[in-house]
This record gives structure tokens, C-alpha cells and sequence, in this order.
């Protein structure tokens, strides 16, 4: 009798436990039809929800601006004519409000606020906005802003070089006009390489997320956290594809093809996001595509889930859900606005999306 006592009592405590291993799902919920100008399709395009809005901004002189319930294009903030072919990516300051445009040809940032335009020289021999055409940065205060240190093509430099004294991040005062603050540090399979991958795979996807910059490269497992307020204080969470195997770095960077097939091709992370109604993150994951394969949209894609501790919730395979290229999703509060090009290709100038997709426990 005492073992059938504790027989039960142990089923009830598996019963429990496996209550609380909660499993994942994608569902389109709403079917869209947003034609999008290509400037703003992109994995590197940034999204900032202000009120009913959702602003895109990417590489343009300009912002597209959403209505955020019906999804449809509600206008355009463009900068002076001069600027098309000089700005790098935008930024949304959230504070007070103004826009802030990387200068490429200027190195440093032009702000538009009520009207008016002003420069701020970046004033740094570590940085040039020429090398950071593809990520912004993130205000932290109405006048700091941080972003990344994009420094270059990593296989260019000389072996000694290429150590954590590489810094990856900084902070720009705009009171003060300078960077006030260099850190951070490339991941491991980056620095063991010595930088052999082609450059688009040495720029982060990151985030900003309650003080925290959350960061993770295309080809690292890890995703690495620091504390803007303890900068030189980096935890780093294994954030894994059950499938996904790092490819080897080339040997030749100067045999094209073999870059070409590594950057196209090989299996690689993506976008990191935040869904703020659920309380948890996601990171994609664009799964190997075969050499031979003749179609991109043959490309298979996952998401991994995590919490705010960093442990992973769950993967969830996305093919079944929209057959969609999801390096180019654009996140929400609880899911992606995806952009079905693989069903519906509007041409080299406009894409659509035409879906939006929620993230559901089941």
C-alpha cells in the first residue's frame, strides 16, 4: 500500500512538471496585403511602435511610416534631397523625439528635430559610419546613443589584431559631440578564425531591451548580454539550433565563390526580437541551403524562444506556418508582420507582406 502511495504521489509530481514545459506554435492570424518599397525589406530593417505608428527605418533618406492596427502605409519622413545618397541607416531618438541619420560621406550624424537639421562629427579613429551601413543604434537617454563598431572586414586585419581588445560596441554623447564609452567583444568562433568569414557574418543582430543589450552574431551559438550601466561585465547564454552546425570559415577569401557560396548558402542566426505581450525572445535561424538548390525559397527556417533568463523555451520550424523568406520578418508585439515573397513576388522594386503570424502556447 505504501508503494502505491508513493507511486501516485511521484505521478502526480511528473504531472506537474511536465504542466509547467510549455510548447510553441506559429498561427496567421491576419492575412495583409502592405506593399512595401525594397529600401525598407530588408534583415536589417528597425522598427520603432510610437503610439498607433510603426516606423521602418533602414538605408534611406527617409522613415515609412505605419498605421499599427490596419498595417497600411500612412506617410513618409524624407530629409533635404542632399542626403539621399549620404545616409547610412536612421535612428529614432524615443526621448525627445528627433531623427538621427548616419552621414556617411560627413562621418558622423545629422538630426532632425522640429524642422531643423543639425551635425554631429563622430570624432572617432575607431569607428566610420562608411563601415555601419547596416546597423543603427539605440538612445539610451535623450542625448546617449548607442551602437555598434563596425570596424571593417575582420580577414583584412593582421592575426595579431583579431583578440577581445577588438571592442564591439560604443556610446555617442550629443551634448558632449564624441564617443564617451568603447566595449564589448566579438564572439569566440570569430576571434579563433581570426575573422576568416565574409564581413556581413561580423555584424550583430542586437536589441535593446530593459538596459540590456542583447546580442548575437550570424555565426555564434551563444548570444551575449551586457548591462549598459556594467559594461565591461559580458554573461554569455547558449542560445543553440538543435540542427545547426557552424560552417568552416573559407581558406581563400580571394577565391569569390567560395565566399559567395559561405555568405549565401550556409546555415546562419538571424534577427533578434522581443515580444513584449509575451515576455519572451525569439532568434531565427536560416537553415543550410543546398549549392545545387535552384530556388531560395527552398530554404528551410526554425525559431528559437527564450525567456528572460535565457533559457530556450522551445523551436518552432516556420515552413509550415507561411512559406516565406523570414530573414526579412519584422517583428511585433507578439509575433511577424512576414513578407510571403516567395508566394507573391511583386519584382526587384516592392515587396508585400501579407501576413501577420502569432507566437501561441499550445
Amino acid at each position: 500500500m505504501k508503494i502505491f502511495k508513493y507511486s501516485f504521489a511521484f505521478l502526480i509530481f511528473v504531472a506537474c512538471e511536465s504542466k509547467d514545459e510549455i510548447s510553441y506554435a506559429l498561427k496567421k492570424t491576419a492575412e495583409l496585403e502592405l506593399i512595401v518599397p525594397i529600401e525598407f525589406s530588408t534583415p536589417m530593417t528597425n522598427t520603432y511602435p510610437i503610439g498607433q505608428s510603426l516606423l521602418l527605418t533602414n538605408l534611406s533618406n527617409k522613415i515609412l511610416v505605419l498605421d499599427r492596427d490596419k498595417y497600411l502605409i500612412d506617410s513618409l519622413i524624407n530629409f533635404p534631397d542632399f542626403l539621399i545618397n549620404d545616409i547610412g541607416t536612421i535612428t529614432y531618438n524615443t526621448f525627445s523625439k528627433s531623427i538621427i541619420a548616419h552621414s556617411e560621406s560627413r562621418n558622423g550624424f545629422v538630426e532632425k528635430k522640429n524642422g531643423k537639421f543639425s551635425f554631429y562629427p563622430l570624432n572617432s579613429d575607431q569607428y566610420s559610419i562608411l563601415e555601419n551601413r547596416k546597423s543603427s543604434g539605440n538612445f539610451i537617454s535623450d542625448y546617449e546613443m548607442v551602437f555598434p563598431l563596425i570596424k571593417g572586414d575582420l580577414s583584412l586585419f593582421p592575426a595579431e589584431m583579431i583578440s577581445n581588445d577588438l571592442t564591439t560596441f560604443a556610446i555617442y554623447d550629443f551634448k558632449l559631440k564624441k564617443v564617451v564609452a568603447n566595449f564589448g567583444v566579438y564572439p569566440d568562433e570569430l576571434l579563433s578564425n581570426k575573422g576568416m568569414y565574409p564581413k556581413e557574418f561580423q555584424i550583430p543582430h542586437y536589441i535593446l531591451n530593459n538596459g540590456k543589450l542583447i546580442i548575437g552574431y550570424p555565426l555564434s551559438n551563444e548570444v551575449m548580454v551586457i548591462d549598459i550601466k556594467e559594461k565591461n561585465k559580458i554573461e554569455k547564454f547558449l542560445i543553440k539550433s538543435d540542427d545547426f552546425v557552424l560552417p568552416k570559415p573559407f581558406v581563400d577569401r580571394e577565391d569569390r565563390s567560395e565566399v559567395f557560396k559561405l555568405f549565401y548558402y550556409s546555415n546562419q542566426y538571424g534577427r533578434i526580437s522581443y515580444h513584449s505581450e509575451l515576455s519572451i525572445f525569439s532568434r531565427i535561424v536560416l537553415h543550410e541551403l543546398q549549392v545545387n538548390s535552384s530556388d531560395a525559397c527552398s530554404r528551410l527556417y526554425s525559431l528559437i524562444l527564450f525567456d528572460k533568463e535565457f533559457k530556450v523555451l522551445d523551436e518552432i520550424s516556420l515552413d509550415e506556418v507561411f512559406k516565406a523568406d523570414w530573414n526579412f520578418a519584422l517583428p511585433n508585439e507578439k509575433g511577424f508582420l512576414v513578407s510571403g515573397m516567395c508566394e507573391n513576388y511583386l519584382g526587384e522594386d516592392y515587396f508585400i507582406y501579407n501576413a501577420n503570424v502569432e507566437i501561441v502556447g499550445k
